[in-house]
């Protein structure tokens, strides 16, 4: 039967409700790393407490109201990821190369005159990379006994998808009373009618390709590039020297662009291949206010709070895809399309400590609290000018059941060798987003749309070092940072898990001038 003669159509037609974001494409846009001046990067961004840099905005704007002088900096940066995979039966790594900027900031300092109250009012435009996303993966599961085509037949069921529906045409696949991915199997022979009611117009059951006791091979290419960048408007006071305080505007623009190649070859040369290219775009905004008290010479403490960041997200995607089942081939492209929603991540809580000694080294250390389960979707998404409404409630309370607390602490110190030179150093880790309970519990994570791949993010651990030179207003830093970080690899819903290990570092050189 030639059940794919409605596909093009159908494809041109998709709608936004049917390509809507999962729970896991949200941690890309709520998760930052640990990026900005290479002094901040090489004392482990532990600058709650301390300020006094250009990135330490990124956690405390009270951090600028440190500042005696006018300063302008900028951060080049060379960016190297490595990607181990490893599964039951193979290994494979892949690596990906770029160079970008981390900082840009100019920060003007006023002094009012004063010797008691407010000394100082400082301002700043700064700009700083949060996170990059440049990465190439590759796996491959031989002997597989689980198939995409046990996720599509899972979806079918789990919504009483009639078989007369599916045969009718696609206008419920596209105003979301059945996920696209449903229609994506039923056309490519990959979900049949359990034989007991073998095209009974109302029969709701399917079966998957894959029979019992059946494999497969199976395999993913993915490469990701983009970055999530921030522009902040900072203010910040001093008084008596003694209290710093400060608050900031944050412009965030998110870039993010995956292109997946999965396959899964079967037994007499079948096969399924499946191409998706999603961009994804938004700008986001968001405040924080801080303060930094100087109780002693020797200590500051520093404390900090980061409104949600509210986005207006856009997607473009495409798909390309061909299956050679049975008696049964097809060969077809989806051509472009957009959807619109918004997003708002969790607010973030931050405390630091930071012991000055003498005039040779600081000791400092941040400890940052995120909510993840506070992560939504907006309820409301526009699509070419038609309204739905409680569009995400389900992959809300999806991320509300799934997602937990989030702790992250950072260390760093910093040495004076001389007046010029001076060492640093750091570590941070945070522990994973997602509960350990959604994989013992063998729960299904739901993908958007016809992309079937998703991770689960497990350690991350940060390992940096640097060196620091001042001469006269000139200063020049450069420092190391090694991100080491693991996440099970999903290549489809009900797929065994792969293990991948990416080594990303960043090699970071930052020139300043203060006057």
């Amino acid at each position: 039967m030639k059940r794919f003669v409605f596909l093009l159509a159908a494809l041109s037609a998709l709608s936004a409700q049917s390509y809507a974001q999962g729970e896991m494409d949200a941690l890309k846009v709520a998760q930052g790393d640990i990026m900005g001046t290479a002094r901040y990067m090489a004392m482990g961004g532990a600058f709650t407490a301390l300020g006094g840099d250009a990135s330490a905005i990124i956690n405390n704007p009270a951090g600028l109201g440190v500042y005696r002088s006018t300063e302008i900096s900028f951060t080049p940066n060379i960016y190297y990821s490595r990607t181990n995979s490893e599964s039951a039966t193979n290994t494979f790594n892949d690596n990906y190369w770029n160079f970008n900027f981390n900082n840009f900031a100019f920060i003007g300092s006023f002094r009012t005159g004063r010797d008691k109250g407010l000394i100082s009012s400082n301002f700043s435009l700064s700009y700083n990379r949060l996170k990059d996303y440049h990465n190439n993966t590759f796996a491959r599961i031989e002997g597989s006994s689980s198939s995409v085509s046990d996720y599509m037949a899972l979806v079918a069921n789990q919504n009483n998808i009639r078989l007369g529906d599916l045969n009718m045409g696609f206008d419920y696949a596209f105003d979301g009373t059945y996920p696209f991915i449903v229609d994506l199997g039923w056309q490519t022979g990959l979900i049949n009618p359990y034989p007991s009611n073998d095209w009974d117009p109302d029969n709701t059951q399917y079966q998957s390709f894959l029979n019992s006791g059946e494999t497969c091979t199976k395999q993913i290419d993915i490469t990701e590039s983009g970055s999530l960048d921030e522009w902040n408007f900072s203010y910040a006071g001093n008084i008596n020297n003694i209290v710093y305080f400060g608050g900031s505007i944050g412009l965030q623009s998110f870039n993010y662009r995956m292109k997946t190649s999965y396959d899964e070859y079967y037994n007499n040369g079948e096969y399924f291949h499946l191409y998706n290219n999603l961009h994804t775009t938004g700008i986001g905004l968001n405040m924080k206010v801080g303060a930094i008290v100087r109780p002693a010479d020797f200590l500051r403490l520093g404390v900090a709070f980061h409104t949600p960041t509210y986005y207006a997200m856009t997607d473009n995607y495409d798909a390309d895809a061909s299956s050679y089942v049975g008696d049964y081939s097809s060969d077809f492209s989806m051509p472009w399309g957009t959807a619109y929603y918004n997003m708002y991540t969790p607010y973030k809580v931050m405390g630091g400590i930071g012991f000055i000694i003498g005039q040779k080294a600081i000791v400092s250390a941040d400890y940052e609290m995120n909510d993840y389960s506070y992560l939504k979707y907006g309820e409301e998404m526009f699509y070419y000018g038609n309204d739905y409404n409680n569009q995400y409630s389900g992959v809300n309370d999806d991320i509300k059941s799934d997602f937990q607390i989030v702790h992250k602490v950072r260390v760093g110190a910093e040495f004076r060798v001389t007046d010029m030179f001076s060492v640093r150093a750091g570590y941070a880790f945070s522990t994973p987003p997602v509960k350990s309970s959604v994989e013992k519990d063998d729960l299904v994570i739901y993908t958007a749309g016809t992309t079937t791949n998703y991770s689960i993010p497990k350690t991350n651990n940060y390992f940096s070092a640097g060196i620091g030179l001042k001469k006269n207003r000139f200063f020049f830093d450069v420092a190391y940072m090694l991100n080491l970080k693991t996440d099970n690899l999903y290549m489809h819903p009900m797929s065994e898990p792969v293990e991948t290990t990416s080594y990303v570092s960043n090699l970071a050189c930052t020139f300043g001038w203060r006057f």
